[in-house]
């Protein structure tokens, strides 16, 4: 049987990936949340040249007990997310860079 610790999860390409119930998984497998569950999150996205990134507020349960961080950073690379279609190459960065 796999540990939570070695357990894969899927990369996250999109913002819309992240849920309550995903982030309460990876917290109690990072062992960061050992009791309850994450209840709700505030997701705030930010886009970048080379990658983007949300910040993660996350609300969790009355009974849950562990590290429970108050905010977490997602970084997703940009060239992932293009490759999945969901954003939109920059031609005119592509030409600067090509010069």
């Amino acid at each position: 049987m796999q540990k939570d610790s070695e357990m894969k999860f899927p990369v996250i390409i999109n913002i819309a990936q992240v849920t309550a119930a995903w982030l309460t998984t990876v917290l109690r497998a990072s062992g960061a949340l050992s009791d309850g569950h994450v209840v709700s999150i505030e997701l705030h996205g930010n886009r970048a040249t080379w990658a983007h990134n949300a910040r993660i507020t996350p609300a969790y349960s009355a009974e849950a007990t562990g590290e429970r961080p108050e905010a977490l950073l997602l970084k997703m690379e940009a060239a992932a997310l293009l490759a999945a279609g969901f954003v939109e190459v920059d031609r005119q960065f592509e030409m600067e860079l090509a010069l």
